[in-house]
């Protein structure tokens, strides 16, 4: 868990506030020693926030950006977003040629106060669930 301090942010829309979510994200995981392959990544109706590299995994990731309470971000990926998040790695896997073995993440970001705070779950969900 980690916290990031940004002076003088205002967010316009929750759409404006995800986007910062994952750029706050794509930094954490780049800190991390992770390459990022794609961001908001769309097959169809089907998108991904984060595709990356870590090491022998292809992690895709869901970012899940609240502001105030800490609601359970990890609730908010159900069995529905997560469906579409295997099928749309299937695809890009397919697509790309990539054989690495898959990750599903979850990235939790809540601005509260002035600070960013930033909760990682590796492996929340997998191919097989």
């Amino acid at each position: 868990m980690g916290a990031l301090l940004v002076s003088n942010f205002t967010t316009q829309t929750p759409k404006d506030l995800g986007k910062k979510g994952e750029e706050i994200a794509a930094c954490f995981f780049e800190s991390q020693g992770c390459k990022i392959l794609a961001r908001n990544h769309r097959i169809g109706r089907l998108e991904v926030d984060l595709i990356l590299q870590d090491q022998d995994c292809l992690v895709f990731v869901e970012v899940k950006t609240r502001k105030g309470g800490l609601e359970d971000s990890l609730m908010a990926v159900d069995r529905k977003k997560q469906s579409h998040i295997r099928e749309a790695a299937e695809k890009y896997c397919l697509e790309n040629g990539w054989e690495l073995q898959p990750r599903f993440d979850v990235v939790s970001i809540h601005y509260t106060y002035g600070k960013w705070n930033l909760e990682h779950f590796p492996n929340s969900f997998t191919i097989f669930d």
